[in-house]
């Protein structure tokens, strides 16, 4: 797998943070902007080691790998730096992970086998006036996370 600073996922600080649903990581990509060229990083196999083009200025480290993580695939941060990753199999869970990748809590939105949470995105300034809207492929609708 490649990434390039194109592809989805949460920026925080030029930090790209990447979920990979196919081995249950999260990356975070230093010095996001300052990619440039396609093949910058590479993911070797199993999605915990890195080859880097430019070490010196841009890499990426292993924030998290495994479970709670089930085929994630979107991720918003929140106003206080944390990292909410939505799973796809097992439910449809969203994990509360630290930048350093302690996992804080974990919240089943709805216990169907099919996945429908595809998208996420947090606003507010400070925990007491976050909202997590995600998307439900399921109803077809935006909902917000209650709290």
């Amino acid at each position: 797998m490649q990434y390039d600073s194109r592809k989805l996922g949460s920026l925080c600080n030029d930090i790209l943070y990447i979920v990979d649903g196919v081995d249950n990581t999260v990356v975070a990509v230093s010095n996001a902007r300052k990619l440039l060229e396609k093949n910058e990083i590479v993911v070797q196999p199993g999605g915990k080691r890195f080859k880097c083009a430019h070490p010196k200025f841009t890499c990426a480290t292993l924030v998290y790998s495994g479970s709670p993580l089930n085929a994630p695939v979107a991720s918003a941060l929140l106003p206080n730096g944390n990292l909410i990753v939505a799973n796809t199999k097992g439910g449809n869970t969203l994990v509360e992970l630290t930048p350093t990748g302690q996992v804080l809590d974990t919240k089943v939105i709805d216990k169907s086998t099919i996945a429908h949470v595809f998208g996420l995105l947090a606003t507010g300034t400070s925990d007491s006036d976050t909202a997590l809207f995600y998307t439900d492929t399921k109803t077809n609708t935006l909902q917000e996370l209650e709290q």
